[in-house]
């Protein structure tokens, strides 16, 4: 028959043949729960009792196997930004949430309200295909990253902490560190991100503190700079994020910040923008750390412009800074910078945002 089994070949150049089969094998295939008997080399099994595939060779069935290359499960191909303060001049806070495609560059477009959106500074942490995102005292909400539409309630944090936290996720459990509340807060609360529900304490962070930049990994949380009762540090935390610990420390930023941003893919996280000072001088360094190393961070490039109170996100490729303010006031910006993770150099730019915008946060999930 031909190659299809439907019928007789036609060949239609003629064939002509000759000599012995002597050098040819024919590779036998078999599915059944036991090993075939007299194999031959390149004969190949399916071991359907235990869902497996081997290839005879040398004397011994050998199991083929492939293992998919990992992926940053804390991130996705879309992009969201959400809420802040808005316009330029104002304090005012937005509800409103932006989401693009990561990879493209391009301008956001309107993916629905906030529920919570009265303090700045939020947190977010994502799954895939979901971003659940803290931007209220007490109040925690959530979106389906696939179906645009408004945020619905998620559940409350263990304490109130009316702005300045940061996120950090591994795909399965989100983060929320520090903060101020009263004080100073030191406080890592834990959710399950495909659970709503009330988060449990997770941890301390090694000081209590607010402006955090945050972002997840494979393993850890990382936490870099802050700002607390002396000023702007430049310390960066890490911990574990599967169990409930304590954090400890990672090294430290080139300098001291506060009101920047991180994001990550499976082997770097990067820090952009971000201010020492509550009067003035944005920043528009960007510099990383190798996630899985301790130690100080290094310099990555620059930012389009100097920024603070900016947010970042990532494809696990690509990262994004939005939003920001250009002088530590009310000089907010739209601008949405983009990076390629695991090459330095300078931002590009991205697109822009619906509406000038600072102090929200950001994440990013799947489409579809």
């Amino acid at each position: 028959t031909d190659s299809a089994g439907t019928g007789a070949p036609n060949f239609t150049y003629g064939l002509n043949s000759g000599g012995s089969d002597s050098g040819l094998l024919g590779f036998a295939y078999t599915a059944s729960d036991t090993e075939p008997s007299s194999p031959a080399n390149g004969d190949v099994w399916f071991d359907t009792a235990n869902d497996k595939y081997y290839t005879y060779i040398n004397g011994e069935f050998k199991q083929l196997t492939h293992i998919n290359a990992p992926t940053a499960e804390w991130t996705g191909a879309r992009g969201f930004h959400m809420g802040g303060r808005q316009g330029v001049g104002s304090t005012a806070s937005s509800n409103k949430i932006d989401y693009f495609v990561i990879a493209t560059t391009g301008n956001s477009a309107d993916f629905g309200d906030l529920i919570y959106y009265d303090i700045y500074l939020g947190a977010a942490n994502s799954n895939k295909t979901r971003v659940v995102e803290y931007n209220n005292p007490s109040g925690i909400q959530y979106i389906t990253c696939a179906t645009t539409g408004n945020a619905l309630d998620f559940g409350d944090l263990t304490v109130n902490r009316d702005s300045g936290v940061a996120g950090g996720s591994n795909g399965t459990i989100g983060l929320i560190a520090g903060g101020f509340g009263g004080g100073y807060s030191n406080i890592i609360d834990r959710l399950t991100i495909a659970t709503t529900g009330n988060t449990t304490d997770h941890g301390d962070l090694t000081v209590g503190a607010f402006n955090i930049a945050g972002t997840g990994g494979e393993t850890n949380a990382i936490f870099g700079g802050r700002q607390d009762g002396s000023g702007a540090r430049n310390t960066i935390d890490y911990v574990g994020i599967a169990t409930a610990a304590n954090a400890t420390d990672f090294g430290d930023l080139l300098a001291a910040n506060r009101g920047h941003a991180a994001l990550a893919d499976l082997t770097r996280t990067v820090f952009g923008g971000g201010s020492a000072s509550t009067s003035g001088g944005a920043f528009n360094v960007i510099q990383y750390v190798t996630s899985a190393t301790t130690g100080n961070a290094t310099d990555f490039g620059d930012l389009t412009a100097a920024k603070a109170w900016i947010s970042g996100a990532s494809d696990g490729t690509y990262g994004v800074f939005t939003g920001g303010n250009t002088d530590v006031g009310t000089t907010r910006t739209n601008a949405i910078d983009r990076i390629t993770i695991q090459t330095t150099g300078n931002a590009s730019d991205h697109g822009d945002l619906q509406e000038y915008r600072d102090s929200g946060s950001a994440s990013s999930g799947n489409a579809s």
